[in-house]
Formats: C-alpha cells, sequence, structure tokens
C-alpha cells in the first residue's frame, strides 16, 4: 500500500500525503484569517488612550501583532485540518486498497472512523456525535467524488495515477534544477581555484625578485 517492489512511495501513499498537505495548509491560511479578522479594530479600539510616538511606530506593532495571531490562529487550525485529513485519507485509502475499488461506503466508514477518533477526548459522547458528524460528511463526500467520477467517465485509480505522475514530475523538475545548480556552483568554485591558483603562481616571482 504505502511503497513498490522498488522501494518507491505508492500513489496511494502520495495521495495521503497530499491531503495532509493541503489540509495543514488549508487550515492555517483559514486559521489564521479568521484569528485576525477583527484585529484591526481591536487594536484600534484597545489603544484609543495609547500616545505613540509617531504613526510608524503604531503600524509596526499593529504588523507584529497581527503576524503573531496571524500565526497563532494558523497553527491552532492547521494541524486539527492537517490530522483530520491524514485520518480521513489514511482510512479511505485503507479501505480502497482492501476491498479492490472505491464505493461510497468506503467513504462512509473513513468518516465514521475518523470523526469518532478525532473526538476521542471529549468522551464518548464526543465520540459518539463525532461518529454520527463523521458519517454523515464522508456520505457527502463520497457522493460527490462518485459523481464526479461518473461525469468525467474515469475510476479513483486513474485519479490516484493522475495525481502521482504530476506530483512525481514536480519533484523530478526540483531534482534537475537542484543538481543544475549544484553543478554550476561546482564549476564557479573551480574556476575561482584555478583563478587564486594562477595568481598566486604570478606573485611568486615578484616576492622573491623583490
Amino acid at each position: 500500500m504505502f511503497y513498490d517492489a522498488e522501494g518507491n512511495i505508492t500513489k496511494e501513499l502520495q495521495s495521503i500525503m497530499s491531503a495532509t498537505t493541503t489540509g495543514l495548509l488549508g487550515g492555517f491560511f483559514f486559521g489564521g484569517i479568521i484569528k485576525t479578522k477583527d484585529l484591526p479594530h481591536n487594536f484600534v479600539r484597545e489603544h484609543q488612550a495609547t500616545k505613540w510616538d509617531n504613526t510608524f511606530h503604531a503600524k509596526r506593532q499593529l504588523n507584529n501583532k497581527f503576524a503573531l495571531e496571524f500565526i497563532k490562529g494558523g497553527m491552532s487550525l492547521g494541524w486539527r485540518m492537517g490530522f483530520f485529513c491524514c485520518l480521513f485519507q489514511s482510512t479511505s485509502v485503507m479501505l480502497y486498497v482492501y476491498r479492490g475499488k472505491f464505493e461510497l461506503l468506503n467513504s462512509t466508514i473513513a468518516g465514521a472512523i475518523t470523526g469518532s477518533l478525532f473526538k476521542m477526548n471529549m468522551g464518548l459522547k464526543g465520540m459518539v456525535a463525532g461518529t454520527v458528524a463523521g458519517s454523515i460528511l464522508g456520505t457527502v463526500y463520497g457522493t460527490m467524488t462518485k459523481l464526479i467520477l461518473y461525469i468525467a467517465g474515469v475510476e479513483m485509480n486513474d485519479l490516484y495515477e493522475i495525481h502521482f505522475q504530476l506530483m512525481q514530475k514536480r519533484r523530478d523538475n526540483i531534482n534537475r534544477m537542484a543538481s543544475n545548480y549544484i553543478d554550476e556552483e561546482a564549476k564557479s568554485l573551480k574556476t575561482m581555484y584555478i583563478e587564486n591558483k594562477i595568481l598566486q603562481e604570478t606573485a611568486e616571482p615578484q616576492n622573491k625578485s623583490s
């Protein structure tokens, strides 16, 4: 499921990684926006009686507070969204691999398990509520996915394969760019070494004659 015979990651694992990353980034930006939505208004209200040295100082303080609150809000929601997406996609992919095909029941079960685990810190009632909510969300997700697959005329495996190829192509491009950069740096260092060597050899006769 996770690695092929050659030790490379599979398209299923790639989909889990992509879903987790999307959840992390999406949750981070969404959480940051929510946290700082009313920050400018609240900042002005809280500092009505504050005497600033100049306007630049006040704006700098606002920008610093905005950045700090954005990061705090983003991290708070980001890890939750990433964890949720990781749980859901992992469970869904495991069921897909085990059953050999994508079905609506896979998403419903994945949603129920994810919701239950995500709310297990709230006790039995929280787990039950999470299971119900997760089942509903999973069913909605599965229905929408089935509809999209039907309209597009493809299977889930085709989507996994297309996404895997795109990610593999991006990794290859990054590796190629890094390799080219290293080669250019090596050539530059070699050229500098040769130039310094020539300067040293040129300077030695002059030092001897002096």
